[in-house]
């Protein structure tokens, strides 16, 4: 597709040798299969966060819009890229094939927006209690989903332009930039030190919870039910942590890992594989870290109620909770 040093241009067709054919088809039907169980994982997170209500009006849709991101990813990079490549692998070096480079893009950066609201939700609720139900109250939430998914959608658009295209490289089995003049703005610029600043900007926001949490623990004293409410804040600041090291694994890899390996194959585990299958433990995560999700552990149509203060457990939903 593009030489290195080279200009590139789309919308042309090219010979593809047999033998990359046969290694296209294998990889698109490890990406198929990634695909299909992050959709179905992150599908059924976001039904039973809509169902059962049990983050609350605000830490929930937050963590759907995170959900809703993955099932975009795993549409569009581990569905349509994989079905392209079996196909018509040839459509990738058209405008329109490469649009799936595109869309990944969006939907990456809306999983970080959405999950950086995340952490940011848990350093007011555990550090700014008062100001929390303002915040983060559920109008503020809808707002802050929709400019995150806003600057997601300004971060992609540079990738509308033809010579800005990313694109799934059949010959290297991963996503790459075109080579053009553009290249170093959206490679280096846009990508490479963008995410290199927002992943400090998250980190910085975990420490902060973090430093706070373990202050609140020395502190004696407290009711059972603040307690209860200081036992659940930091479980769901542990779900973000464990959800923001799978972004800088995703990063560590694609970035740092990749680069010693020059074989396609390894390329493809480093880059593509983690891209395809790291949505589907996000939403493991979220499962992980709300048991009341999993149906085999709670009755059907029924949520605990997080508020519940007595000695025995109630599962009795209850829809004000801002979590």
């Amino acid at each position: 597709m593009c030489d290195s040093g080279k200009q590139c241009q789309m919308n042309y067709t090219y010979y593809i040798p047999e033998d990359t054919k046969n290694d296209l088809f294998f990889a698109a039907n490890i990406i198929l299969v990634g695909g299909i169980a992050s959709l179905v994982v992150n599908v059924f997170v976001i039904y039973g966060l809509k169902k059962t209500q049990l983050l609350g009006w605000s830490f929930g849709p937050l963590c759907m819009s995170q959900c809703i991101a993955n099932c975009g990813n795993a549409i569009t990079f581990g569905i349509l890229v994989s079905l392209i490549s079996i196909f018509d692998p040839a459509f990738h070096s058209t405008y329109w094939g490469a649009r799936c480079g595109q869309l990944f893009m969006l939907f990456y950066y809306g999983s970080f927006f959405s999950h950086f609201l995340s952490a940011t939700n848990r350093l007011f609720c555990i550090t700014y209690p008062m100001q929390y139900p303002t915040v983060f109250s559920r109008g503020h939430t809808k707002i802050w989903i929709g400019i995150a998914w806003l600057l997601a959608c300004g971060l992609a658009a540079p990738f509308f332009y033809d010579e800005c295209t990313v694109f799934f490289d059949i010959h290297t089995l991963s996503i790459q930039y075109l080579v053009t003049a553009c290249t170093p703005y959206v490679a280096v610029y846009l990508d490479y030190y963008l995410n290199i600043a927002l992943m400090l900007v998250l980190i910085f926001v975990d420490l902060a919870t973090l430093h706070k949490i373990k202050s609140l623990r020395n502190t004696v004293g407290g009711t059972l039910a603040f307690r209860k409410k200081q036992h659940r804040d930091t479980r769901l600041f542990m779900q973000t942590v464990f959800q923001a090291l799978l972004i800088i694994i995703e990063l560590a890899l694609f970035y740092i890992v990749a680069d010693y390996f020059q074989n396609k194959w390894m390329k493809f585990v480093f880059t593509t594989i983690p891209r395809v299958f790291l949505p589907m433990f996000d939403g493991v995560i979220v499962i992980l870290f709300n048991k009341d999700l999993r149906p085999w552990l709670r009755k059907q149509g029924e949520t605990y109620n997080i508020f519940h203060t007595t000695g025995s457990p109630s599962f009795v939903a209850d829809p004000r909770s801002i979590a």
